[in-house]
């Protein structure tokens, strides 16, 4: 367990380390986007710099509109009637993650059980970042502008860790108790907030040596919970 902290610990240290504001991922940049507002939902092509968001949208033919765009500032109210405004961007998603807790359910006679061993690994994913615009009007009358942004990720992951083999877990056939590597592998779901992410994960574990065949938990299915770090 305290292995399993020092993992959590690590990465923390790491994500405030990473310079999160140089990737374009966590940053609401140049590119191509799904647009939705009052006047306008599809694709688009959108330019962002410290005064005004200039929004191409996409043709039928597939090219992008650059004679007729929608150009928002950011410094007036010209665009007070349409308040709000999202943007989608889809993206290749590779974490570093760990999973402090799994839930396992009752197994030959043994309750259920809530595990905080060590487990680490390497995810793969679709990542949909959402950018939303919102304008609003302060207390002293001044219009501002603000970006919310927040991600999410769905995929698959496998990595290395250990489980505790004793008496109980394997229906007395071993007389030892010893932490076995085990490889977990699944999927999850992520939220993420910069480069930090926390989601759900369904997986098995196999265990690597030959006591797996006594283990009641080897290859049986658990819940858990993960944290983790984004790469790319």
């Amino acid at each position: 367990m305290r292995t399993s902290y020092l993992l959590l610990v690590g990465i923390a240290f790491t994500s405030a380390c990473v310079p999160a504001k140089q990737n374009p991922k966590y940053l609401f940049s140049d590119g191509v986007y799904k647009m939705k507002s009052t006047a306008f939902k599809g694709r688009a092509y959108v330019q962002v710099d410290d005064t005004q968001i200039k929004i191409y949208n996409q043709q039928l033919a597939g090219s992008y509109d650059t004679v007729h765009y929608q150009t928002i500032s950011l410094g007036d109210t010209a665009h007070a009637a349409d308040k709000h405004y999202r943007f989608e961007k889809s993206s290749l998603d590779i974490d570093l993650i760990s999973i402090p807790l799994k839930f396992r359910a009752p197994q030959a006679g043994i309750p259920s059980q809530l595990n905080a061993t060590i487990n680490g690994g390497l995810y793969a994913g679709r990542r949909t970042d959402y950018y939303r615009l919102s304008r609003h009007r302060n207390a002293l009358g001044i219009d501002n502008t603000s970006v919310q942004h927040y991600g999410l990720s769905y995929g698959v992951f496998t990595g290395i860790g250990s489980a505790v083999m004793n008496p109980s877990v394997t229906a007395n056939r071993i007389e030892n108790e010893y932490d076995a590597v085990i490889i977990p592998w699944g999927v999850t779901v992520l939220a993420g907030y910069n480069n930090l992410t926390f989601g759900l994960a369904g997986g098995f574990d196999h265990m690597l040596n030959n006591h797996r065949k006594y283990w009641i938990y080897n290859r049986k299915p658990w819940l858990g919970l993960t944290v983790g770090l984004n790469l790319n």
